[in-house]
This record gives C-alpha cells, structure tokens and sequence, in this order.
C-alpha cells in the first residue's frame, strides 16, 4: 500500500521538475533568438548603408564579435547541461512513444484503454515537436545571420571572374 501512494507523488514531483526545464529551455532559446535579430538587423542596415554610401565599410570586427559572443554562448548552454537533459528527454519519450502506440494498435486491450494510451502517445508526440520546434527556430535564426552577412562580404570583396579571365587571356597572346 505505501508504494500506491509514493509513485504518484514522485510522478508528480518528477512532472514539476520537467515542465519547469521546458520553461527554462523556452526562456533561454528565446533570449538567444532575440540576441540572434539583433545581430541580424545590424547587418541588415550595414548591407543597406554599404549600398548607399559605396565606400563606407562595415564594422566587421563587431559583427564577428558579437556573432562569435553568441556562438560561443550557445555552445557553452549545450556542453553544459541541455545536450544530456534533452537527449535523456528524448530517449525516454521516444520509449514511450514507441511502446503507447504499439499497444494502441496490437495491444489486446479494451477500448477505452486503446484510446487512453492513444491519448498519451498524442501527448507526448507533441512534447517531442516542440522541442524540435523551439529549437529550429535557433537554427532559423543562424541561418537568417549568415546569409547577409555572407551577400556583404562578397559583395566587398568579390571580383570577378570575366577580369581574370581577360587578363590570363591577354598574357598568353603575348607569349
């Protein structure tokens, strides 16, 4: 009997636990994509003030600091603690995916307990996405960063390819 009485407060209490490191995980990827427009719309007016002023440089030295700053927070936020919590979370609810919708279709249980296990399955499916979602929107963000930054650079720095070939073309009708 106390065993009837001691999983229910440990579920509970392991509930409480990680509905509050999903909390902790949504708030510190959504301070990390803030960081990440931030960086974004910089380099979006510098892209802009580039083209407008055709001499005027942009301060890479910042954007790359402030990009590296970034990088190198969210590489210590994984390293630390969220790569093992969210692999562990992932394993053990993929287990339980796994497991709730082989016995909602093979299982030889009643029907309200087909539709009880289908239920949590549901549940925890959804758990998984948005955990995929919250973190795609990270990798978004990277994504929206290096593309302008990469069209600055090369629009910087880039020459091209029609000159080289003219002038290795000229050099071999002299020789």
């Amino acid at each position: 009997m106390p065993y009837a009485f001691l999983w229910p407060t440990l579920a509970q209490y392991s509930f409480n636990i990680i509905i509050y490191q999903f909390w902790y995980y949504y708030i510190i990827t959504y301070y990390i994509k803030l960081k990440l427009q931030k960086l974004n719309q910089y380099v979006n007016t510098s892209i802009i003030v580039c083209k407008v002023k055709n001499h005027q440089l942009p301060n890479f030295a910042y954007i790359l600091h402030e990009s590296q700053a970034i990088y190198s927070e969210i590489h210590e936020y994984n390293s630390i603690y969220w790569c093992q919590f969210l692999g562990t979370l992932w394993l053990i609810i993929g287990v339980m995916v796994s497991s709730m919708t082989y016995l909602t279709l093979f299982g030889n249980t009643n029907i309200i307990l087909s539709l009880l296990f289908g239920c949590v399955t549901i549940y925890f499916a959804a758990i998984l996405v948005f955990i995929i979602g919250i973190t795609s929107k990270i990798y978004y963000e990277v994504k929206a960063v290096y593309y302008p930054l990469y069209t600055l650079f090369i629009g910087i720095y880039w020459r091209p390819t029609r000159l080289k070939l003219k002038v290795n073309l000229l050099i071999l009708s002299i020789i």
